[in-house]
């Protein structure tokens, strides 16, 4: 039987998007991100991370009612980690979330469980990821 040339490279596009997805759920994490604290560098464990976001060209790590600043930029931080990206600015510990609602032109927001219950956006272009990631 001869396979033609695009059943070829549908089947290797499938099988590139299996591998990617394994690579994702499989991904070498870190323990620990390095943070500025008053001119020292304190090692941040990844569990304790609520969310990581960009506030005045500066990557914030937010701790449960702490906030850091880190050298890492948001992608660094989200290959290290496999935290979710929800947004082009926030990064988001997906174990951290506490309550999801409905925004507005098919955003969402989430609500997370540290001691500020801060809110973080749902950009459209991330939705979609964001409910099979979760499951919803």
């Amino acid at each position: 039987m001869k396979l033609k040339k695009n059943n070829i490279n549908n089947i290797e596009n499938e099988i590139e998007q299996i591998i990617k997805k394994y690579d994702k759920n499989n991904i070498s994490t870190i323990n620990k991100i390095p943070c500025i604290n008053n001119e020292k560098i304190i090692l941040i464990d990844t569990s304790d991370i609520f969310f990581c976001y960009i506030a005045d060209d500066k990557t914030c790590v937010k701790l449960n009612n702490k906030v850091y600043i880190t050298t890492n930029t948001l992608s660094e931080i989200e290959e290290k980690t496999g935290f979710f990206r929800t947004h082009r600015s926030y990064l988001v510990n997906l174990n951290k979330i506490t309550e999801i609602y409905s925004w507005f032109n098919g955003t969402y927001k989430l609500i997370m469980n540290d001691h500020d219950k801060s809110e973080v956006p749902v950009s459209r272009a991330h939705v979609k990821e964001f409910k099979e990631e979760i499951q919803l």
